[in-house]
This record gives structure tokens, sequence and C-alpha cells, in this order.
């Protein structure tokens, strides 16, 4: 039921008016409420809805619990369980202001947002504070954000989140993480996670940490181009696992869905391993560049090319009736094969080979 109805005919009359007013373009229009009230104040009309609030801005569509329309400014103030329809985009939050001449929304409480594609994928966010510019496509997010994007399969959070759909950039920070998830899961974190078209390219800066279910991965800076499905690490970056260690100073990593298929090493490259179970990583490769080559996520092939010295161990085993052994050698092509475990099972060293062996006593 409407109440103070004397203000009705006015309320409409108003309603009216405002398509004509300054070349207005998105006319305010009610669907329903179960309350409506006008107030003046500062010589302008405030007109406060309450109840099942149902309204359009143009083609934009709002329900709340309670509105307050300021007429002269083009504000809304809406309060409880605000749902905004946009095209392809829906929003939620406990509170909403819409700045209807700038096209802004500001969102607080319990923000969640949700925007579908024409190929049935979909991009979700949630957070407690989010600011949105229409015209612009721009987007911010604070506070435990979280997204969620189907296409790519990617899941993200951290404290601060921002977008512009117009220049297809957008970057985290405060805590940044991404994870991708298809045959095994990738997750990033860095001091900052840049993002391009549709993350279709992610930058880490920074601190940046690769984690994979057998492998991790540090840097000061990483590249990933999911079309490519490549990685590229600069900056000290690290390759870590529980049976090797390796460094270089460029690593690059190639992917199928998101599995490890192979790892380019160049310039300065220096891996140790282990040989048996309970050994140390206290053998080691390093060369000029290096090549791994993984299957099942375990690393089945090394290929080390120019300036090789290798420093292989064999530590003494009476059970197995197994001496000390240590071999150091030189050699222009080094290849190592492991076994289905990841294990050292043969070596074969080509090209100007050279080396010392040196057994106990």
């Amino acid at each position: 039921m409407v109440k103070k109805t004397g203000f009705l005919l006015l309320l409409l009359l108003s309603f009216v008016s405002l398509l004509s007013v300054e070349g207005e373009l998105r006319p305010y229009r009610l669907i329903h409420a179960d309350s409506l009230e006008a107030v003046k104040e500062n010589g302008a009309y405030v007109s406060e809805l309450r109840g099942n609030v149902h309204f359009f801005y143009g083609d934009t569509e709002f329900y709340t619990d309670t509105a307050h329309i300021y007429e002269e400014q083009k504000i809304v103030m809406m309060v409880g369980n605000v749902k905004i329809y946009d095209d392809t985009l829906s929003l939620q939050a406990k509170e909403v202001e819409y700045f209807r001449r700038q096209e802004k929304l500001k969102l607080n409480g319990s923000v969640f947002l949700e925007e579908s594609h024409r190929d049935s994928t979909w991009r979700t966010f949630n957070a407690e504070k989010v600011e949105y510019l229409r015209d612009q496509r721009n987007f911010q997010a604070w506070d435990n954000v979280k997204m969620f994007d189907s296409r790519e399969q990617i899941n993200g959070s951290c404290g601060y989140l921002t977008y512009n759909g117009e220049k297809g950039f957008g970057f985290l920070r405060d805590k940044p993480e991404l994870s991708l998830a298809q045959q095994d899961t990738i997750t990033i974190k860095a001091q900052k996670i840049e993002y391009y078209d549709e993350y279709k390219k992610i930058v880490a800066i920074f601190e940046v940490e690769t984690i994979f279910s057998e492998y991790l991965i540090t840097s000061d800076f990483l590249i990933y181009f999911s079309e490519q499905e490549k990685a590229i690490y600069r900056g000290e970056p690290r390759l870590y696992s529980s049976l090797f260690d390796a460094e270089a100073s460029e690593v690059t990593i190639f992917f199928v869905e998101n599995a490890l298929e192979r790892a380019e090493l160049q310039d300065s490259c220096l891996v140790t391993y282990k040989v048996t179970e309970e050994g140390s990583k206290e053998n080691s490769v390093s060369s000029d560049d290096m090549e791994f080559i993984f299957t099942n996520k375990v690393i089945s092939e090394c290929r080390a090319h120019n300036n090789i010295i290798s420093n292989y161990i064999q530590q003494e085993d009476p059970s197995k009736r197994q001496d000390y052994l240590e071999n150091l050698s030189r050699g222009n092509e080094l290849i190592m094969y492991m076994d289905e475990k990841g294990y050292i099972d043969h070596l074969n060293m080509q090209g100007n080979i050279s080396g010392t062996y040196k057994f106990s006593e």
C-alpha cells in the first residue's frame, strides 16, 4: 500500500519530467515499492522507497529493501539486499550508491558480481567494497577479494584488484594469488600480479612463487602466456623438488593443459640432484644451457649443452657391495636418463670428454 498518496501525483509528474531534463538518456522508472514518500530537502525532492523496491534507470534494473532517490543530484542510495542487473552484469551488495551522471556504482558489504559471456562462460568477483564506472568499464575491489574465471579456469584472491575493460588490463596486489586448474593446479603468488586481455597474459612481479603439485619455482619476474601455454621466469629463477634443485639466468616452462611438458634453462645453469631416496642433493651438473623433459610430472630426461661440468658421487653401501666413488667430468653434451620415479638411470656424455675418478681408500 502506498503511503502519503498526496505526494503521488507530484512524484509521477516529476518522473515524467525527467524524460526531457538535460537531454536525459536514462530515465528513472518505478515498478514497485510497498511505501513511497517524497521529502523536500534544500529545495529539492528526495523520494524514499521502502519494501520490495523495484525500479529501472534506463536499461539497468534495481531491487532493494530501501532506496533514497535524490532527483536533482541524480543519486540513488540503496540499503538492504541490493541487486542490480545491467546487460551481462549482475551485482549484489548490502549497500549501494549509484551516481547516475558519472555512471558510477559504489557497493559495500558482501559484494558479489557476475559477468556472463556469449560463449556461456562467466566471471565472478567477491569483495567487501567495489567501485564500478559503467561507461569506462573500470572495476576496483577491496578487502578479501576473490575471483573466478570459468573460461580460463582461474581462481584468484588478494586485498585489492582493479580491471579496465576498455584497456584489457588489470592487476592484483596485497598478497595476490592466482590458481590455474586443469590437469595440474598451478598457483602463482607475488607482490603484484598483472593480467591482460582476459588472462591471456599474466605478469607476476617480485617475490614470485609458482607452485605445482611436485615443484616450486621462485623468481623476481614471471610472464605467463595462456594461449602459447608457456611461462618465462627471470630474476634469479630457482626450481625446487624433492629430487633436485635447479637454477639459471632464465627458465622457460612449457605446458600441455597446465601439465608440465618441458623446461628450458639458459645461461649459468646448475642442477643438484639425488641418486637415491635416502641420499642428499650432492650430485651436480652445470652448463650453458639445459632442457628437462617431463613425463607424468616426473623428469624423464635432462639434456645439458656446452661447458658441462658433472660431479657424480656414489656413496658407500656395503649391503649392495657398493664402494664410494666420485666422478668429476667435463664435456660438450650430456644426457641424463631417469627412471619412472625420477632417479638417475644412466648418463651419456659426448664431445671433448675429460675427467677424474676418486675412489675410497
